[in-house]
């Protein structure tokens, strides 16, 4: 993609990092790829923008740790990828995940 090599973070589920003064912790993600398989490396993003929590839930199906998840983050903006298809939440989904 033309970057370098030192642009490039790696972040892993369950870890967290301070990038340009912004707190990033990859958090759990429920992925299923097309053959229907979880992808175990899966990851969503929650970002701390001096208090603002912003969650962002990567691709990822509804489940209920990941609600607890959500819950436990107390974000104050929740992006969430809807389509009901490629592994990730339908729109009642998405609602569930907010109560």
């Amino acid at each position: 993609m033309g970057l370098a090599g030192e642009r490039i973070i790696e972040i892993n589920r369950g870890e967290s990092r301070t990038i340009a003064g912004v707190g990033v912790t990859a958090v759990l993600a429920h992925h299923v790829s097309p053959a229907g398989a979880q992808t175990p490396d899966a990851v969503g993003f929650v970002l701390d923008l001096d208090g603002i929590v912003v969650y962002h839930t990567g691709d990822s199906l509804y489940h209920p740790e990941l609600r607890q998840q959500v819950h436990a983050f107390r974000p104050h903006l929740l992006l969430v990828c809807i389509n009901g298809q490629y592994g990730n939440m339908d729109p009642e989904e998405a609602a569930r995940l907010t109560c």
